[in-house]
C-alpha cells in the first residue's frame, strides 16, 4: 500500500523565477539517483506544505534564546502535528513512491497558490508562463533534463511544457487531462459543453459567493468528492454523505459549474480526513480564491500564445519522448472519451484508466503508482540501481 508523505521527506525551498517567488519542496532520492522528476498540481489542489524545518526556523527567529526545553517542546509538538498531519497535498501518495524508485522529487506550488506568488492579472497564468517558470526552476536547480508529471491544470501545463522545451523534457504523463492539439481557430468556451463550468470559475462569481474559511471548506469538501457508489461505503454518523449532500447531490457539475445552494449541505470528503481539510482551508485562504480561478481566466490568452506554434505542421507537433496519460473512468469534466485519438500525436503513447473520478491520485494511488513504475522502468527506460 502508498505511503504518505512526512515531514522528514521532503525540504522546503523557495526560488524565484523569472521575477516571482515560487515555492516548492524536494524530496532526495532513495539510493542512486535516476533522475529528477517535477510534479505539477491543477486545481483546487496544491503543494501547500506544513513546513517543519521552517516552522522551527521561524521560532528561533522570533525567540533567538529560547529555554532548551521550551524549544525542545515546540519542536516536538510541531513534528507531531506536521506527521499526523501527513501533508496535505495531491502527490502525497506518490512522492515517496517515486524516491523509493531512485527518483529526486520536485513539486512546486503553482503560481497563485499557497507559498508562491499569486499576481492578480491572469497573464501570469498562462501556459506558456508555465512552462518558462518550469523550465526556470530546472536551470535554477542545475537540470539538463527533467521528467514532467501533472494532474488536472498541472497535466495541460505538462503536455505543453513538453511541446515547447523538448530538450529539457525527457518523458511525461498526466493523470485525468487528455491532451488537447493546439488549436487553428479560436472557439469560446460557450462552444464547448464540457468546459461550461469554466465559465462560471472565470466570472468572478465563485469569489463572491465562497467568501470565508467555512465557505471554503464547504467548497473543498464537494469538490474532492468520490463516486456515490464509494461513497456509500462510507456514510458517517450523521447520515451526510462525503463530498454530498444527504440526497446524493453533487457540488459541482462540469455543464454548471458550482451549485452554491448545495454549499452548506455538503457533507466531509472521505478523501481527507479533517486534518487535512482544514489545512487546505487555511493555506486557500492565504491568497483566496480568485489567485487559484485566474487558471480558468487564460483561455484567449493561451490561445493567442500558441498561434505561432499551431502554424507548425502535425508531424513537428508530434511528441517524440515516452508519454503515459491515466484516464479516470467515472471523470466527469474529463471523461476517457475526450482522450479518443490521442495516439496520433505522440510517437510512444501509453495508457492507463482507473476506474474512480477525478482524485484517483488519492483514491486509487496504488494503481497509480504502479502504472507510473512500468513507465518509468519499461517505456522511459530507467534502470534500477544494482543492490
Amino acid at each position: 500500500m502508498a505511503e504518505k508523505l512526512t515531514p522528514k521527506d521532503v525540504q522546503y525551498k523557495t526560488a524565484v523565477l523569472n521575477g516571482k517567488t515560487y515555492s516548492y519542496i524536494l524530496a532526495e532520492s532513495q539510493g542512486k539517483c535516476l533522475g529528477t522528476i517535477f510534479l505539477v498540481h491543477g486545481f483546487p489542489d496544491m503543494v501547500g506544505l506544513f513546513s517543519y524545518q521552517k516552522a522551527v526556523f521561524l521560532y528561533r527567529s522570533c525567540f533567538p534564546r529560547p529555554a532548551s526545553s521550551s524549544l525542545a517542546l515546540f519542536e516536538r509538538l510541531t513534528f507531531n502535528y506536521a506527521n499526523s498531519l501527513g501533508q496535505a497535498f495531491g502527490w502525497r501518495y506518490q512522492i515517496p513512491f517515486l524516491a523509493s524508485l531512485g527518483l529526486r522529487v520536485v513539486a512546486p506550488d503553482m503560481m497563485g497558490y499557497s507559498g508562491t506568488d499569486a499576481p492578480d492579472s491572469p497573464t501570469f497564468y498562462t501556459f506558456k508562463r508555465a512552462a518558462d517558470d518550469l523550465a526556470a526552476l530546472a536551470k535554477e536547480l542545475g537540470l539538463s533534463s527533467i521528467i514532467l508529471g501533472g494532474h488536472d491544470w498541472g497535466g495541460a501545463v505538462v503536455y505543453r511544457t513538453a511541446l515547447r522545451y523538448p530538450k529539457l523534457i525527457s518523458a511525461f504523463f498526466s493523470v485525468s487531462t487528455p491532451y488537447f492539439p493546439l488549436r487553428k481557430e479560436y472557439a469560446p468556451l460557450t462552444a464547448r459543453p464540457n468546459f461550461k463550468y469554466q465559465i462560471q470559475f472565470a466570472s468572478g462569481e465563485v469569489e463572491r459567493h465562497v467568501v470565508g474559511e467555512e465557505k471554503l471548506g464547504q467548497l473543498l469538501s464537494g469538490m474532492y468528492s468520490c463516486s456515490l457508489e464509494e461513497v456509500l461505503c462510507i456514510e458517517d454518523r450523521t447520515g451526510i454523505f462525503g463530498g454530498r449532500t444527504p440526497s446524493g447531490e453533487t457540488l459541482f457539475t462540469p455543464t454548471i459549474g458550482i451549485v452554491y445552494d448545495n454549499l452548506p449541505r455538503v457533507g466531509p470528503s472521505p478523501l481527507l480526513s479533517k486534518e487535512e481539510l482544514d489545512f487546505y482551508v487555511k493555506r486557500y485562504a492565504i491568497h483566496g480564491i480568485h489567485a487559484p480561478l485566474n487558471w480558468y481566466r487564460t483561455d484567449e490568452l493561451n490561445f493567442n500564445d500558441e498561434i505561432e506554434l499551431a502554424a507548425k505542421s502535425e508531424e513537428a507537433l508530434k511528441f517524440q519522448m515516452p508519454a503515459l496519460f491515466i484516464a479516470g473512468a467515472k471523470e466527469q469534466a474529463l471523461p476517457p472519451s475526450l482522450a479518443v485519438g490521442m495516439e496520433k500525436s505522440f510517437r510512444s503513447l501509453t495508457r492507463g484508466e482507473v476506474n474512480c473520478g477525478h482524485w484517483g491520485l488519492w483514491e486509487k494511488k496504488d494503481e497509480i503508482n504502479q502504472y507510473l513504475q512500468e513507465f518509468l522502468f519499461g517505456q522511459v527506460g530507467l534502470v534500477r540501481a544494482s543492490l
